[in-house]
């Protein structure tokens, strides 16, 4: 989660879960205009208050070490408990996250009203819940109305709530401004709402002011790093993320743009500089396998295939060795769409062949882990046999996708079915019909937009494909992590000419 009738709101609140707050209201529990955290320790509280600091701006993995320090200090600590808990960055699993939730709020129970409304808010939100968890944050809200932090993350949840526009999320954020002007790390989530809703000069100037609200916060000049990099300025991009990078270089998200702009401006050298720079700064494996995908990515970008199955190999041996496996398959699955796009049709079967028994012997996700997501591989697979020219191949996935999508329909599996569909009916050459299947597709899907763009090219369309060729390669909002945008990119500057 990051950083959002009285009574009627109170009580709709409480029954989500813990009435014993209704009783410490109603017998007249004094309660403070602020978060005052309930710990004996002062050292605890000190952890607590920089922790949540750190995860607001930005410092995910540095929070969440404060905050489970706060909880070692003080194992009573509700609150800092169920936050902890509730970080992606603990390494727990679903389970544990849970065990740690629930015994935060045993306690955080016994702490003030605004306290236990917070932790019921960060509870609803890990469930994935973010009505009940604004609901709860707007109760909070009255015991707590000089906290920003309260007010900021009920805005911020707005993202979650069904029907929520990014203009709903701008006209929340800058009525918190309003209310805590002084309140940095709002500025930072406006201006990203801003650009979304298109009001992009708003969003350069929120920027700035995030700037000088928080000039020590290397975030603050990574957003608007971020921000000059969309907008097309890269020379004042690359000032403000090397800024970045001075201030803090453990933060990474400065290497992490810096690395993209030198990609983009094609010195794909810089890039790597950068980003090899920053491997001195990762504290953990998660964060070095990420920085060795980044580089692999930065060597596809500029069509050295060869040197980008080198560092995916990289990836498995240090994801291997940290038991990071969702890694190593997704470094398995990258090194099949590279032999299927740009490898030797001759040998690349038998290569992706080889790939698919190294993910069968990956070790499963424990009991209480993250299960793995079979349409989501299923659709992967195929998509990449398709890529390859292998139809029959891709049929037996695009079969074993549609046998789940009857057993569990939704619109996200729907549109994967048209999309892999699409993808055979190209490899078979039926391009009408595969076009058909993509515009049934989510066609923000770098899969299926470079699929329609491949297509269109197939079919004699060449202005449409180079249009959209022209308009993903040239995309300026690029993240170097995402590695299905990378490679549609340079699969459509491969193959549309």
């Amino acid at each position: 989660m990051m950083f959002s009738s009285r009574w009627s709101l109170l009580a709709a609140a409480l029954c989500l879960g813990v009435p014993a707050a209704s009783a410490q209201v109603a017998a007249g529990v004094a309660r403070p205009m602020r978060l005052q955290p309930t710990t004996m320790s002062t050292e605890a509280r000190t952890a607590f208050t920089t922790g949540l600091e750190d995860m607001a701006n930005a410092f995910p993995n540095r929070g969440t070490d404060r905050l489970k320090h706060a909880v070692d200090l003080d194992a009573t600590f509700g609150l800092a408990r169920v936050i902890y808990a509730t970080s992606f960055a603990n390494g727990l699993t679903t389970s544990q996250r849970n065990q740690e939730i629930e015994r935060g709020m045993a306690d955080a129970i016994k702490a003030t009203p605004g306290e236990l409304l917070v932790a019921m808010a960060y509870r609803e939100s890990f469930r994935q819940n973010a009505v009940g968890a604004r609901s709860i944050l707007a109760a909070a809200e009255t015991l707590l109305p000089d906290e920003p932090m309260v007010a900021y993350q009920r805005a911020v949840l707005l993202s979650g709530v069904p029907g929520g526009t990014p203009t709903d999320a701008v006209v929340a954020l800058k009525a918190v401004i309003e209310r805590f002007p002084d309140f940095a790390p709002t500025y930072n989530t406006l201006a990203y709402a801003q650009w979304t809703a298109g009001a992009r000069t708003d969003a350069m100037t929120t920027a700035m002011t995030y700037m000088a609200k928080a000039p020590t916060q290397p975030k603050s000049h990574d957003t608007y790093a971020e921000l000059l990099q969309w907008n097309g300025n890269f020379d004042g991009a690359i000032e403000h993320y090397k800024k970045a990078i001075e201030i803090d270089p453990t933060f990474l998200g400065g290497a992490y743009g810096l690395s993209e702009v030198y990609v983009l401006e094609g010195k794909g050298d810089l890039a790597r500089q950068a980003l090899t720079g920053a491997l001195a700064n990762a504290s953990t494996p998660t964060q070095r396998v990420a920085i060795h995908n980044r580089i692999a990515n930065s060597f596809l970008f500029e069509g050295n295939t060869k040197a980008a199955m080198t560092e995916l190999g990289t990836v498995i041996d240090e994801a291997t060795k940290a038991e990071l496996f969702p890694a190593v398959v997704n470094a398995h699955l990258a090194l099949m769409n590279l032999e299927a796009a740009f490898g030797d049709p001759k040998t690349n079967a038998k290569a992706m062949a080889a790939h698919i028994e190294h993910i069968a012997k990956v070790p499963p996700p424990p009991p209480d882990g993250t299960p793995v997501n079979p349409a989501g591989r299923f659709s992967g697979i195929g998509t990449t046999f398709a890529i390859a020219g292998q139809s029959a191949a891709a049929r037996v996935y695009l079969d074993s996708l549609r046998q789940r999508e009857q057993a569990d329909p939704g619109p996200t599996i729907a549109s994967q079915v048209h999309g892999l569909t699409g993808w055979v009916l190209y490899s078979e050459g039926k391009f009408t019909e595969a076009l058909t299947e993509f515009r049934q597709a989510n066609q923000q899907a770098p899969a299926v937009r470079s699929g329609i763009a491949l297509t269109q090219f197939k079919l004699g369309n060449l202005a449409e494909a180079r249009s959209i060729r022209d308009e993903m390669v040239g995309d300026r909002n690029f993240n170097l992590a995402n590695g299905a945008n990378v490679m549609a990119r340079r699969l459509l500057k491969v193959r549309i000419t």
